[in-house]
């Protein structure tokens, strides 16, 4: 495996589950082989992937609270085969609310520990995280070893930046020393708005390493999901679709 991306943002509704399933799509469509991991209970990611959480059987719950220790249940006997020839996902429902209220000694490492016996079957993983700082965010970042950080040109959206980036540097000192910056994303790009050049303009001031890509507010995009399917699927031809592409290319470069 080439590279885990733990794609975090403790706001909702910046993107993290477009931007992953899109990524994913776009390397697959590169020939690279892409597991995709939903570690959010509200298991966004798994919609988008065509997949019906409520009759999701098993999910990271089993490897999170040690049920897969004790069933005899491998990391790769939770992996389901999307759509998209080469993709790959882990899916998530409601279930995974509880195994962050338990606790579990050992969470941390859950994930990390459970990925090294996939790592030779994959070229590339990006792991959507919950809208919180919460546990699995932390076990995204323990496992990752480059953070993809979605960001909406809206005060909200950047104020709570300098958090993430704060928990980023305690997991590399305390947990895991090989974790590094992959890079900011803008996305839902709305340059009708003056405000948004403005704010690009200061993302790209507080932090240098954001891509230079930018996706921008699309209704293609928003329809492509009501079909489960990433935008290039759907609509090839849109700026869009290209810039995803492009944002794929810089991602991996």
């Amino acid at each position: 495996m080439n590279k885990i991306f733990p794609v975090c943002n403790h706001k909702g509704g910046v993107g993290k589950s477009t931007v992953t399933a899109n990524l994913g799509y776009e390397l697959a469509d590169l020939g690279y082989k892409v597991l995709l991991i939903d570690t959010d209970p509200q298991a966004n990611l798994t919609s988008l992937c065509g997949i019906i959480p409520s009759e999701v059987k098993r999910t990271l719950a089993e490897i999170y609270d040690e049920r897969a220790y004790k069933n005899n249940i491998t990391f790769k006997d939770l992996i389901v085969d999307t759509k998209i020839p080469k993709v790959s996902i882990i899916p998530a429902n409601i279930e995974l609310s509880y195994c962050e209220a338990k606790r579990t000694i050992g969470i941390d490492l859950a994930l990390s520990n459970a990925l090294l016996t996939v790592f030779d079957d994959y070229d590339y993983c990006f792991i959507d995280t919950p809208p919180s700082l919460g546990q699995f965010t932390l076990t995204a970042m323990v496992a990752g070893t480059h953070l993809l950080m979605p960001l909406q040109c809206e005060p909200l959206s950047t104020w709570g930046m300098a958090q993430l980036l704060d928990v980023y540097d305690r997991v590399k000192r305390n947990l895991n020393p090989k974790l590094q910056i992959g890079g900011a994303i803008i996305n839902m790009y709305d340059n009708r708005l003056k405000q948004s050049t403005r704010i690009e303009s200061e993302i790209r001031s507080f932090f240098p390493k954001t891509f230079k890509t930018v996706i921008k507010r699309a209704v293609k995009v928003s329809e492509a999901q009501s079909y489960a399917l990433p935008v290039q699927a759907y609509a090839e031809k849109h700026e869009v679709s290209q810039s995803f592409h492009e944002l794929a290319l810089e991602v991996i470069a």
